[in-house]
């Protein structure tokens, strides 16, 4: 029975990887959050929120390329095979690898640089005061321990794209629960704000020892590359430039929901909409664990021209989302009928009432298939969600202006329905179906 039914919904145990790294990071949350409460005074809890705050400016520099990474790793693996931790194969493929983990030490290197000294002197406006405890001294370590992981990650992208999924799964599971595991024992050792320091170097170092145990030779042959046949100019950037704008134009509009509605119904409704979107969203959460370890396989078939192995692939992959989306937003429905049924007022208070919510998973749900298609599009080697993500942006604007208007959060909550099923979605469809069209299979 539950054989069938892991088969009807396409599991294996990349996707087992993938969620179970997410369900813990749920179910630790209100730990890490009795934690913090006890163990860090106030005015630390404000310099820990203001520390994780500050980092999401990194998420600006990467735009998306570790997607771009990993499907061009994928193209070229399709001529390459695995031998003793080193990729073996046609030649040209090789150099052409080679340039592409060379080269992205070598942008993120920089990335790295120009976010610690932006962060350095952000840092410095902000915590460079007479406290009797120095926490621009804190803030200099946290980011001296977290830039390495903004190399280390697409390297990671990489070796997904390499075939090597369910081992960065694993990695990132490790990476996930030991992290957390280290941010609750600095704590209850009084590591105070450095915990925080704690957390993200165990993150990192699991990170390094993983690629430079495994594949420091790989990495090794990539850095004296010299015949680099591969053009980041030409080939990478222009995608880089044109999903990062995407990316950076969805990112802007969903997050503009919420620090919005604080400013015009005050703390009490952003929090009630802001757990309910956090609870809506897994729905698009359990979604994404078949997106991340079916589009990498993608680009190898796509490169292949392997067409009838492709659109199976791609059919089977899309009815799994379908249906772990629709049955996601079933429970989420259930859970909060059985709340309401037990009187749990103390938790329904503090989230919208279960139309909204469902209204809400029910966006997502229309997401989580949006993004699949946009994500198997760009396996193609393109970006075509320019401008329905201006579009959706527009119509989060307007929303936004009709809350202040008229003081009803109902606005928010309806145009990120319609941006996501009457907008994403439609042009997606469009797109991958044109996509597929004009596709000239070898």
């Amino acid at each position: 029975m539950i054989n069938k039914f892991f088969k009807l919904l396409n599991i294996d145990e990349k996707i087992i990887l993938f969620l179970s790294s997410k369900i813990f990071s749920y179910i630790s949350y209100p730990i890490t959050l009795g934690l913090i409460i006890n163990f860090l005074t106030p005015v630390e809890q404000g310099y820990y929120y203001t520390f994780f705050t500050l980092l999401s400016f990194s998420m600006f520099l990467e735009l998306g390329l570790g997607v771009i990474l990993t499907n061009f790793a994928s193209h070229e693996f399709s001529k390459l095979e695995w031998q003793n931790n080193l990729l073996i194969g046609d030649k040209d493929s090789i150099k052409r690898s080679n340039t592409l983990i060379k080269k992205t030490i070598q942008w993120f290197t920089m990335v790295a640089l120009v976010f610690f000294i932006l962060m350095y002197f952000i840092g410095y406006f902000f915590f460079q005061d007479d406290s009797s405890i120095n926490y621009f001294n804190a803030w200099i370590i946290f980011i001296g321990v977290f830039c390495p992981g903004l190399i280390f990650s697409p390297i990671l992208s990489i070796l997904q794209g390499f075939g090597k999924i369910k081992e960065v799964q694993k990695v990132i599971f490790f990476q996930v629960f030991l992290s957390i595991i280290a941010f609750w024992i600095g704590l209850l050792v009084n590591l105070n704000i450095y915990a925080l320091v704690l957390q993200f170097a165990v993150q990192n170092f699991i990170s390094f020892i993983y690629i430079i145990f495994n594949y420091h030779k790989l990495v090794y042959r990539s850095v004296i590359e010299t015949d680099e046949i591969l053009s980041w100019k030409n080939e990478i950037l222009p995608l880089q430039l044109k999903t990062g704008f995407t990316w950076l134009i969805s990112y802007l509009g969903i997050n503009l929901l919420i620090p919005f509605s604080f400013k015009i119904f005050g703390a009490e409704t952003a929090g009630q909409l802001g757990m309910s979107f956090r609870i809506a969203e897994i729905t698009s959460v359990v979604c994404l664990a078949w997106t991340n370890t079916r589009v990498p396989l993608m680009g190898n078939l796509i490169a292949s021209n392997n067409k009838d192995k492709f659109f199976n692939f791609y059919f089977r992959t899309l009815r799994s989302i379908v249906l772990i989306g629709f049955l996601t937003t079933i429970t989420i429905f259930l859970a909060f009928n059985l709340l309401d049924y037990f009187s749990f007022d103390s938790f329904l208070q503090r989230v919208l009432s279960l139309e909204y919510i469902i209204t809400l998973a029910i966006s997502y749900y229309m997401f989580a298939i949006s993004n699949y298609l946009s994500m198997t599009i760009r396996s193609f080697k393109d970006e075509k969600m320019i401008f329905p993500n201006l579009i959706a942006l527009s119509i989060y604007l307007i929303s936004i202006y009709l809350s202040f208007l008229n003081t009803k959060f109902i606005y928010l909550i309806i145009s990120f329905l319609i941006v996501n099923a009457l907008v994403l979605l439609p042009f997606s469809i469009i797109y991958i179906t044109d996509l597929f069209n004009k596709k000239k299979w070898i």
